[in-house]
């Protein structure tokens, strides 16, 4: 055979697509497999078409090249999207995922269009206005347009979701020794767990006391009391670590705070984690012109006030105290104690003798004395009634053991203290409540007394007796034995008045001191907190 003439140097590209590859001398060079393979130097695809794919494939046959439709910008992959589907995962309204099929680019809510890549949410879940056009993710959310629609359902699925909440509490023990806060947050927490929040109650514990509360998780830490302080030395290590640990699982914390080192240390862990957090006083911080206490609230309270979100008071005392307290900086917003009624049925034999409770702690302030006196004028003048001193001793019971002592024929017992939960029993058992004490705030031993139907007799110093006096929900004295026992006298001698109290006590538990308005105040508080 002769020799074949090489291709023309100049040869057209059409003509290049026809003619098949060959070899430097004209022969097809041969694989392994006897198939035709082109040279190492063979020429390159034209300049013409460098744009587009190789024009022939290994054996010198022309490749397929892509149409129009190939150019269309592909859309990005997302988390979320569906394996059987090119476009976005379809909304809950859409039905159960289905295999790809011809017709998938027009489903029910799954749009062909291509879209630009995803960007980062603003603080109400809208997407930016470019954002429009591509498929939609997850329903109603991602579909919002950044208009006044838009904001309204986004600024609604935002205040109805469930809120996670810890309510921290320094001390719970089995003689309810810590007193009405321990009554305040189990209230309130049981309150908010009803109506769907995630509610934790953290609390410093003695070690006895068994303490449940309905649909609420409590945490009990064992606690240890430095020697001369009292409640205000108490400190958890293990409380308080465990609050560094997991204080950001919460959207807030509400803090009963006193000038206790533990509930100061809980404040100062959510502050240092920029978790908001609102603080309740119970009216335990006022100002004190004691050492110890100006030296506490320079070291720690004025800086945990400042940083809460809100600081909640029962009074105006209670507020003004906090504004000097804070020097101005905390920001204090007014709040009710409340109480949800109970149903309780009396049982009351016709010939069986009534009781007057005393139920609180035996604290100078709390006046158990004056109640003592009381039951001495009763009894002097025939009143056929027994009296009943239930609570822990902080100072008067030596008083009072010698008092009982001096009137042996008085009909007054001193029962000892009670686990907390447990006054709610104890005072639907009695006929008549008594609280003479002085500078009390919101005591929540009255409004107690209050949801089981008896009724209350309270001086004019506490911070609810105008109120309940108005309507007509209680008996108020100028604290005085002689008026404690005129009042306690009409109670146990006239149904109708009795009767009255009781509507009047109904009337107040339905309106202004019911749990379930203070626990939608807590939640409004929260909600702006976070």
């Amino acid at each position: 055979m002769g020799r074949r003439r090489a291709p023309p140097r100049h040869e057209p590209v059409a003509d290049q697509l026809v003619a098949p590859r060959q070899g430097p001398a004209g022969v097809r060079r041969r694989d392994r497999r006897g198939r035709g393979l082109p040279a190492a130097h063979a020429r390159q695809v034209p300049v013409e078409a460098a744009h587009r794919r190789s024009l022939v494939d290994r054996r010198g046959r022309l490749v397929p090249q892509p149409g129009p439709h190939h150019r269309r910008p592909r859309r990005r992959p997302l988390p979320g999207d569906d394996a059987h589907h090119r476009q976005p995962r379809a909304p809950p309204r859409h039905g159960p995922h289905h295999a790809p099929h011809r017709h998938r680019a027009g489903c029910v809510d799954h749009l062909a269009l291509p879209g630009p890549r995803r960007r980062a949410r603003g603080p109400l879940g809208a997407r930016a206005p470019d954002d429009r056009g591509r498929g939609r993710r997850a329903g109603w959310r991602d579909r919002l347009r950044p208009g006044l629609r838009g904001r309204r359902l986004a600024v609604l699925r935002i205040v109805t979701r469930p809120l996670r909440i810890a309510h921290v509490l320094p001390y719970v023990s089995a003689d309810g020794a810590f007193g009405g806060p321990v009554a305040v947050a189990v209230e309130q927490c049981r309150e908010l767990a009803r109506q769907g929040h995630r509610v934790v109650l953290v609390a410093g514990w003695d070690g006895e006391v068994d303490l449940a509360v309905d649909s609420v998780d409590v945490r009990l830490f064992r606690t240890h009391a430095l020697p001369g302080l009292g409640f205000s030395g108490l400190v958890s290590p293990a409380m308080v670590a465990g609050l560094r640990r997991h204080v950001r699982e919460f959207d807030v914390v509400h803090i009963h705070l006193g000038r206790h080192l533990l509930a100061l240390a809980a404040a100062e862990a959510c502050r240092r984690a920029g978790v908001p957090y609102v603080l309740q006083t119970h009216g335990m911080v006022t100002d004190d012109s004691r050492a110890k206490s100006r030296i506490l609230d320079a070291v720690a309270v004025r800086r945990v006030l400042a940083g809460a979100r809100a600081v909640l008071a029962l009074t105006d005392a209670e507020e003004e105290a906090l504004d000097v307290v804070s020097r101005g900086d905390a920001r204090v917003v007014r709040i009710r104690n409340g109480v949800a009624p109970v149903s309780v049925t009396r049982h009351r034999e016709p010939d069986a003798v009534p009781e007057v409770l005393f139920l609180a702690r035996l604290h100078p302030r709390k006046r158990v004395l004056a109640f003592a006196e009381m039951a001495a004028l009763l009894h002097e003048r025939g009143v056929r009634a027994r009296f009943a001193v239930v609570g822990p001793d902080e100072g008067d019971l030596p008083a009072l053991t010698a008092f009982i002592a001096a009137h042996p024929g008085l009909p007054l017992v001193h029962e000892g203290s009670i686990a907390p939960g447990a006054s709610t029993e104890r005072l639907a058992a009695a006929d008549v409540y008594v609280l003479p004490s002085v500078r009390e705030v919101f005591p929540m031993t009255v409004l107690e007394a209050m949801a089981v139907g008896t009724p209350v007799v309270l001086t004019e110093d506490c911070g609810i007796a105008e109120e309940l006096r108005a309507a007509g929900a209680a008996l108020v004295t100028d604290g005085s034995a002689r008026a404690l026992a005129t009042a306690v006298e009409r109670l146990l001698t006239s149904p109708t008045i009795r009767d009255e109290i009781r509507r009047g006590m109904r009337s107040s538990l339905a309106g202004a001191f019911g749990i379930a308005a203070v626990a939608d105040e807590l939640t409004a508080r929260y909600r702006s907190a976070s």
